[in-house]
């Protein structure tokens, strides 16, 4: 009867260790999920406010400029309001380019 108590217990350890195994893999599967769904809201909010559309990244700087994408330039300034905010941005007059 003690073999089997000692069989039983280490099988019920493996148990634990396998459930607690499979619990931290399903919590990190949703937390990679989660990271994933928070850069495309992100990336989304980005390119609205890139292409005008407006979004939650707050205004347009040089900064924000430089670091968009050369297609979401390009969006962002084939909008005439944007095309006049480029050169407001840029210190320039358009009129003198």
């Amino acid at each position: 009867m003690d073999s089997y108590k000692i069989i039983t217990l280490k099988i019920l350890t493996l148990l634990c260790f396998l459930i607690l195994y499979l619990t931290y893999q399903n919590q990190a599967v949703q937390a990679n999920d989660q990271v994933a769904a928070l850069q495309s809201r992100q990336n989304s909010a980005r390119t609205l406010t890139a292409s005008g559309g407006g979004g939650s990244t707050g205004p347009m700087t040089k900064e924000t400029l430089a670091n968009m994408s050369e297609k979401e330039f390009n969006a962002w300034i084939s909008n005439p309001k944007n095309e006049a905010r480029f050169y407001e941005i840029m210190g320039a007059d358009p009129d003198e380019i």
